[in-house]
């Protein structure tokens, strides 16, 4: 039995011109159109229409499914899904049920957030009767053999109604619904829909079971619209519902005037309505970066038009891209906003375009304000014992930093973060005695990141080194911070435990070998029972950068020797990524 759903907050972004052969699963054709199927990852947030977490919610990508942790945030790992255009479904109990829709490159992460609707106290009616019903602003006529069960059959039993109304004038009606209102056509072209009311109805029997409207029958509805919406009126409004399985808003049939400002049609399913009128529409994309010119991640876009009618809304992805369906021949108004709410960038002019058309880079203004997550973890040897001389390793956007654990092997403190910067967090603890490290943890979400018990078995692979005459030193973990002090020159900071190594990059251009000046304090913290080391200076220290990473990190190695101190090496490898 075909049903419809709510669509929520949209992400839409455009192929790649070029494809991964990896996580590209089959390719399917339906009609004139190749469906691709890939693996990817998506995070996100589901939210009740108070803007408070969702707990306990299924979200489902593909046959991949996750539930909302305490904030109600969610993570699916290697979800199958289509390529460029995935649906996520979200479902929990007292809820309607939603959708929304988040990029789906091979390999790729993904960000949306959605707003759950509570369905309320039910009006119960008897099915296969004339029963009129004035419901939350709708009216509703429903007869004789309208309702039927999951198999077709008309049901005769008390039913369950549940519906919801919204308003498009409604202020943050982006935030709670109608990101990204993308429908096709009879034919299959895009349409880019301009709502007047959305509604929502879910039927359900004595027993809790789902039921259905027979699409033959249909009920017949009867709605508002808004006052400020009066004027675009025209004599027929096309009706909409979100299609699960075709996976856009498909057509069904025109609604009329009524009496006063309502309108009236007979629709012939349940799920989400949409009373929306279709225009042409064209594809807009844009890159996104921050005031450092690294991707902006998953920062929310919106688009209006000149009449500030919602438009088009969603997130950016990992890259900082974006796409999305807008009206075409239609003068439209682009605002960005950071993590934390702020409006970050307005452009209250652009187009109208004609074409599909890919606008140029944005980049982002420098913001101050800053928000925090907490990390905390316990420390522990492979024997489960608290580790008491350890650090536990953070690297998050452009810093990697070192933190101490306390004789007991915890640790708890304050990341910082500016608005501009998801918390792409990576952890991982070193025991320094028996010279091992944990796992590595990754954290996305702007929840707090609570580790608990965390055990270091893993051998060290990576570490500096420093040796005097034979006398060789590991020092484990390095953490590093990356500047430009001039359009030529990078500066690099590398604390190590008990000291700090500052390298001046000279005329840096990507991969390659360079001359560095360079100077270590403290050295005597750094490694007290090596003779000679306090007060040392590094002499021809070179670095050899062997790589550049997509996102910006450098990867390379720091190599050179002490002056005054005979026979004296240093190595350090460091990753990195360079901040203005």
């Amino acid at each position: 039995m075909k049903r419809l759903a709510f669509l929520g907050f949209s992400l839409l972004l455009l192929l790649p011109s070029c494809r991964k052969d990896v996580n590209v699963l089959d390719i399917s054709i339906i009609g004139d159109e190749p469906i691709i199927r890939v693996i990817t990852s998506i995070n996100g947030k589901v939210m009740d229409a108070d803007g408070n977490a969702v707990v306990g919610a299924e979200v489902m990508a593909g046959t991949e499914f996750a539930m909302t942790d305490q904030d109600g945030q969610f993570n699916i790992a290697q979800a199958v899904v289509k390529e460029n255009l995935a649906q996520i479904v979200i479902r929990k109990n007292g809820y309607f049920e939603q959708v929304m829709k988040v990029a789906s490159t091979p390999d790729g992460l993904s960000y949306g957030e959605v707003t759950l609707f509570e369905r309320g106290t039910p009006e119960i009616i008897q099915a296969n009767t004339n029963v009129d019903l004035d419901m939350n602003g709708l009216s509703f006529k429903f007869k004789p053999g309208s309702i039927i069960t999951n198999s077709g059959q008309p049901y005769a039993g008390n039913a369950r109604v549940f519906n919801h109304y919204i308003d498009p004038t409604q202020e943050g009606f982006s935030e709670r619904i109608g990101m990204g209102l993308e429908a096709r056509s009879a034919i299959g072209e895009p349409l880019s829909l301009r709502p007047f009311a959305m509604m929502n109805l879910e039927l359900e029997g004595e027993n809790g079971e789902e039921l259905f409207i027979d699409r033959n029958v249909g009920v017949e509805l009867e709605f508002p619209i808004p006052t400020d919406l009066l004027d675009d009126l025209e004599d027929e409004i096309p009706s909409w519902g979100y299609d699960l399985e075709e996976e856009f808003w498909l057509i069904d049939v025109d609604c009329y005037p009524s009496t006063g400002n309502n309108y009236s049609c007979t629709v012939g399913g349940t799920g989400s309505w949409c009373c929306c009128i279709p225009v042409e529409g064209i594809q807009v994309a844009a890159n996104v970066y921050n005031n450092d010119l690294t991707p902006a991640q998953f920062v929310k876009v919106e688009l209006d038009d000149e009449y500030s009618y919602f438009i088009f809304g969603g997130y950016t992805n990992e890259q900082g891209f974006i796409r999305g369906l807008v009206p075409k021949s239609t003068p439209l108004d682009l605002q960005i906003e950071d993590l934390c709410d702020n409006v970050v960038y307005t452009d209250l002019d652009i187009g109208p375009y004609e074409t599909h058309t890919m606008l140029p880079e944005i980049q982002l203004d420098e913001t101050v304000e800053q928000f925090s997550i907490q990390i905390s973890a316990s420390l522990q040897d492979c024997t489960n014992n608290p580790i008491s001389e350890g650090w536990i390793n953070v690297r998050y956007p452009g810093f990697e930093r070192n933190y101490s654990v306390d004789a007991t092997g915890m640790l708890a403190g304050d990341l910082f973060f500016n608005c501009i910067d998801f918390p792409n967090v990576s952890i991982a603890g070193y025991d320094y005695l028996n010279e091992q490290k944990t796992d590595l943890f990754e954290h996305q979400q702007l929840s707090d990141f609570a580790l608990g018990n965390i055990a270091a078995c893993n051998e060290i692979s990576s570490s500096a080194t420093i040796e005097v005459n034979g006398d060789s030193r590991k020092l484990f973990p390095v953490s590093h911070e990356t500047v430009w002090s001039n359009p030529n020159n990078l500066n690099v900071r590398c604390e190590i435990p008990g000291g700090i190594l500052d390298i001046i990059i000279v005329n840096y251009n990507g991969v390659g070998n360079y001359a560095c000046e360079g100077s270590i304090t403290d050295m005597a913290g750094i490694a007290p029972d090596l003779s000679g080391m306090e007060g040392s200076l590094l002499q021809l220290t070179t670095i050899a950068v062997q790589n550049i990473t997509s996102d910006g990190w450098i990867e390379a190695t720091i190599t050179g020797k002490l002056d005054d101190v005979p026979n004296s090496d240093i190595s350090i490898p460091f990753v990195s990524r360079p901040q203005l």
